[in-house]
């Protein structure tokens, strides 16, 4: 998502990234933002835990913390106070937006499905591929590539406890 925005020069250096997220994309762009010189902010549910926030502030993001409880339509979850957070930093804050952006499951597709096959091209064939989902990127990116290159390969998805 990253790469894309600076090809398309929407994403210039100094820039800010704000992402509403559980913390595990936000890890990420928190990675991201510290490698390439970005500002990052993180906008999270107070549920998530101490551990998870803590490794965000050590790659150098800031966090914003919302109520738990906040639906997505409420002013004060973790989406709209992002969404307000870009509109009082201004032009230079941008907001990937994991839940709907094109380039979360592209870049599986494109990246991390061709890692995973050549380190696992050396045993021959692979016979199912199982993922944990969040937002669905990862695996829908993922799957689609592995159907193309092994059709009989089974895809399956785990919902799982998160020890962050």
């Amino acid at each position: 998502m990253v790469e894309e925005a600076e090809r398309t020069g929407r994403l210039r250096l100094g820039d800010t990234i704000i992402e509403p997220t559980s913390g595990n994309t936000g890890i990420g762009l928190a990675l991201v933002s510290a490698l390439k010189g970005y500002k990052c902010i993180i906008v999270l549910p107070e549920k998530m835990s101490t551990e998870k926030v803590n490794l965000l502030h050590a790659l150098g993001a800031k966090t914003v913390r919302t109520r738990t409880s906040a639906r997505f339509d409420d002013p004060d979850s973790h989406l709209l106070v992002a969404h307000r957070l870009q509109q009082e930093i201004g032009p230079s804050a941008h907001i990937f937006d994991q839940y709907t952006n094109k380039d979360n499951p592209l870049a599986h597709y494109d990246h991390t499905a061709d890692e995973i096959l050549q380190a696992c091209a050396p045993f021959g064939k692979i016979d199912m591929l199982v993922c944990g989902a969040g937002t669905g990127g990862t695996l829908s990116g993922l799957s689609r590539k592995f159907k193309e290159k092994m059709p009989l390969c089974k895809v399956r998805k785990l919902f799982f406890f998160n020890p962050f």
